[in-house]
């Protein structure tokens, strides 16, 4: 799932086979053509959630909350584990690979310059988030094409 959060809007779009795991986890009855009218589009969240977006997942937050929860402290690698010199996305990084139980757990942290987080890969949840760009100034833009989502939901229930 891609997230945008603008200064005035939240976008989101998803993929066909994220939104087809999201039906299967809720359980309920999967409403006909719904995933093949989101898919792969970006959709215009509603104010509510872009101001709880705002409120509760600043970026900066969100990989302080990664690097706590991830990054283990000198020495606090108990366990096999594997550090190696790699390169990701074209970057020398520090690649740190763990277990936790019977989940793998793959760091890759600038290796010159300041040590970001750059690339945080979890097994038992799914979680494989990337950061680019760290220290350099951020445009967002608003997402081409963008459709509101009420007009999705009217899609939905027309293609029924």
């Amino acid at each position: 799932m891609d997230i945008v959060a603008t200064s005035t809007g939240l976008y989101s779009r998803a993929s066909e086979s994220f939104l087809r795991m999201g039906e299967a986890t809720r359980g309920g009855e999967e409403v006909p053509h719904k995933v093949e009218i989101m898919a792969d589009r970006w959709i215009r969240r509603s104010p509510e959630a872009h101001e709880t977006v705002l409120k509760t997942c600043p970026l900066k937050a969100e990989r302080t909350r990664l690097e706590s929860d991830y990054v283990p402290a000198q020495g606090d690698l108990e366990g096999p584990h594997v550090r190696e010199a790699a390169v990701f996305q074209g970057k020398p990084t520090v690649k740190i690979t763990y277990r936790v139980g019977r989940d793998t757990v793959v760091l890759h942290i600038a290796a010159k310059g300041k040590p970001y987080l750059l690339n945080v890969v979890n097994t038992a949840n799914g979680e494989d988030t990337t950061f680019r760009d760290v220290g350099k100034r951020l445009q967002v833009m608003t997402p081409p094409g963008a459709v509101h989502e009420l007009d999705i939901a009217r899609e939905v229930m027309e293609a029924q």
